[in-house]
């Protein structure tokens, strides 16, 4: 894939190697369907024990299917604060 031709926004932040937050992974529309924001996703979550990493992100409408094909499930115990500004 050349990466050259990503036009793509990442964000994460690891707390203490237990939790990785996925803020932003943002693939520009005419450039969707080639699995950039798949291979994006793959490369944050690299790490040398991905096995002890809980992943934690909030999704954007319609976005739940592409995440639930990266192996993220919806979660019972997470809560929220919504910005109202």
């Amino acid at each position: 894939m050349n990466m050259g031709a990503w036009s793509a926004s990442l964000e994460h932040c690891l707390t203490m190697r237990q939790t990785g937050y996925i803020s932003t992974v943002v693939v520009a529309p005419d450039r969707q369907g080639r699995g950039i924001g798949r291979e994006l996703v793959k490369r944050l979550m690299e790490c040398e024990k991905p096995a002890q990493i809980t992943w934690v992100l909030r999704t954007q409408p319609g976005s739940q299917g592409f995440w639930q094909k990266m192996g993220f499930r919806k979660s019972e115990s997470a809560m929220e604060i919504v910005r109202t500004e």
